[in-house]
């Protein structure tokens, strides 16, 4: 099964999208937890 160009491209900068909110989320809880242990 062949998916077209399109649809993995959208599907692509979706996956982009969520591992750049992942990345933020995550150096937000290094914040917090620098902040909990000071």
């Amino acid at each position: 099964m062949t998916m077209s160009l399109e649809v993995f491209e959208k599907l692509e900068a979706k996956v982009q999208q969520a591992i750049d909110t992942i990345t933020l989320l995550q150096m937000e809880i290094e914040e917090l937890k620098e902040k909990n242990n000071s």
